[in-house]
């Protein structure tokens, strides 16, 4: 109804959505969350942040800025020369140098926002409670970044770790989930 279109549209101008296609593989989770009257909550970085990272740098931004973001422990050469990899393949091996090392830092406070987000959500719920994460699948595979992430700062917190492939039938799809791609001499392995 009426009411309802005012309502995602809100939703969407909040979470920044407006103009994006992919709204509609979200909404019906957002309405089943609403139906069963499931607490939800927004874990990314704002969009204006994302895009001043990607851009100028961690560097570059304001002292204000860079106060709020967290700092990532993560230190693993492996896991850069592979989401490296992963972000050149995305801009058709045409990005320098600078732009592949400005997007994996953004990556990395990402992940680190996503999965602070994560554990502040949990002290909100009583300990049976799951949170549930939708997530890119950059964020989640090979169980790294907000996965491990998550696990580095709590490890008792059980996680399910499951890679959804958006619009491919089961039987087309080209994954052999017993191999994942091997960097530096660390084999990463398939969620």
């Amino acid at each position: 109804d009426r009411g309802d279109g005012r309502a995602i549209q809100i939703l969407r101008g909040r979470l920044g959505w407006i103009h994006r296609a992919d709204w509609e593989n979200y909404a019906p989770l957002l309405q089943l969350a609403r139906d069963n009257q499931l607490p939800v909550f927004g874990a990314d970085l704002a969009q204006g942040i994302r895009v001043r990272l990607g851009r100028q740098g961690l560097a570059n931004l304001y002292e204000v800025e860079r106060a709020r973001l967290p700092e990532s422990s993560l230190d693993s050469p492996a896991y850069k020369a592979l989401m490296t990899k992963l972000l050149s393949s995305a801009h058709c091996n045409h990005a320098s140098p600078d732009l592949l090392e400005r997007l994996y830092d953004t990556f990395l406070i990402r992940n680190e926002t996503m999965a602070n987000a994560i554990l502040e959500m949990r002290m909100d719920l009583q300990l049976d409670q799951p949170v549930v994460m939708v997530l890119g699948r950059g964020h989640t595979e090979f169980d790294m970044g907000v996965v491990e992430r998550v696990a580095h700062y709590a490890p008792s917190i059980s996680q399910l770790n499951i890679g959804l492939v958006e619009g491919v039938s089961a039987h087309k799809l080209d994954f052999v989930p017993h191999h994942g791609p091997r960097m530096n001499g660390v084999q990463f392995d398939p969620t």
